[in-house]
C-alpha cells in the first residue's frame, strides 16, 4: 500500500492561497453583479425622479410641447384669472362647432399668474386650428361679431352670451377679493372697462401669436433644407412660444451664435420679427441678445 505523500508547508500555503484567490474572485464577481443590480435599480429610480422633475418644470415653464401641439401662455391679474380661464375653456366648444370632425384635446393649466392653453391634434390640422384660434381672438377683441365667426345662429348666440357672462364672473371675483383682502388696493372702477381689458389681454395674445407664428414658420420653411439652422430656429421658436427662457437661456444663446455663423441675414430677420411687442418679454430679451452679438446685424 502506497503511502500518500504529505504536502510541504510551502505547498499547503500555496494551495490555500489559490483557494482564497479563487474564492475572492468568485465573491468579487458576485459582489460586482449585486452592485450592478443595485446601481441599475437606483439609477432607474433616480432617472424616473429626474424625469418627473423635468416634466414638472417643463409644464411650469410652458415647455415640452410637441410639434403637434399649439400653446398659448397668458399671464392674468388675479381679478381676471377666473373669467379668463372660462373664455379660454370655451374655445373647446367653439372648435367643436366649427370643425366637428377634427380630433383635438384641449387642456387648461395654471401656474401662479400664468394660464396655459394647450391644444393637441393631428399635425395636418394645425393651420386650420391656428386660424380658428386667431378668429376667436378677433371675436373676443370685438373686431368681428360672433355671427360673422359662426354660421350657426344658435352657436353664435351661445358665444355672445358666454362673453357677456364675463361681466358676472368679474363682478363675482371682485366681491370675493374684496371680502378676503379688505386692505387690498384692488379696485375695479368700471366693469365695462375691465371686461374690455380682459378681452384685450386674451385677444391680443391670440392675434399677435398667430402673426408671430406665421412669420417664424416662413423662416422655418425657407431654411428647411439646412438641418443646423432648422434646429437652431426650433430652439428660438420653442423659447418664444413656450415661455421657457429661464431654463433654456444657454441653449438659446448657442442657437443664436450658430445662426450668426451660418446665416447672419437670418439673425436680422429674427430680430425684425421679435423686436415688436407681439413677441412679449421673451422675444424682447432674445432681441437684446441678438444685439449683443458682435456684428450680429448686417449693415
Amino acid at each position: 500500500m502506497t503511502k500518500k505523500k504529505e504536502l510541504s508547508v510551502e505547498e499547503r500555503a500555496k494551495k490555500q492561497a489559490a483557494e482564497i484567490i479563487d474564492y475572492a474572485k468568485r465573491r468579487g464577481a458576485e459582489i460586482v453583479d449585486e452592485a450592478k443590480t443595485v446601481a441599475l435599480a437606483e439609477g432607474e429610480r433616480v432617472l424616473e425622479a429626474a424625469q418627473s422633475e423635468i416634466e414638472a418644470e417643463a409644464i411650469r415653464l410652458g415647455a415640452g410641447i410637441s410639434e403637434k401641439g399649439i400653446l398659448r401662455v397668458i399671464e392674468f391679474p388675479p381679478e381676471y384669472r377666473q373669467a379668463g380661464i372660462s373664455i379660454l375653456s370655451y374655445f373647446s366648444e367653439v372648435l367643436n362647432q366649427k370643425h366637428p370632425d377634427t380630433e383635438t384635446a384641449i387642456s387648461i393649466e395654471q401656474f401662479g399668474q400664468k394660464v396655459r392653453l394647450i391644444i393637441t391634434m393631428p399635425s395636418g390640422d394645425r393651420e386650420v386650428i391656428e386660424r380658428t384660434l386667431e378668429k376667436y381672438g378677433e371675436v373676443i377683441k370685438g373686431k368681428i361679431t360672433p355671427t360673422e365667426f359662426l354660421d350657426n345662429e344658435v352657436f353664435a348666440l351661445q358665444l355672445k352670451n358666454k362673453l357677456e357672462l364675463t361681466k358676472l364672473e368679474l363682478e363675482m371675483t371682485k366681491q370675493l377679493l374684496s371680502s378676503t383682502n379688505k386692505n387690498s388696493e384692488l379696485r375695479i372702477a368700471s366693469l365695462e372697462n375691465e371686461v374690455s381689458r380682459l378681452h384685450s389681454i386674451i385677444g391680443d395674445n391670440f392675434l399677435h401669436a398667430a402673426a408671430l407664428q406665421g412669420s417664424i414658420n416662413s423662416l422655418i420653411k425657407k431654411y428647411s433644407n439646412n438641418k443646423i439652422l432648422l434646429k437652431a430656429l426650433s430652439v428660438v421658436e420653442s423659447a418664444v412660444f413656450n415661455d421657457s427662457i429661464d431654463s433654456d437661456e444657454q441653449n438659446i444663446k448657442n442657437a443664436l451664435h450658430i445662426i450668426k455663423e451660418q446665416e447672419p441675414t437670418l439673425l436680422t430677420d429674427l430680430y425684425d420679427i421679435l423686436k415688436g411687442a407681439a413677441s412679449g418679454a421673451t422675444g424682447n430679451l432674445i432681441t437684446s441678445w441678438i444685439m449683443a452679438l458682435s456684428n450680429a446685424l448686417p449693415k
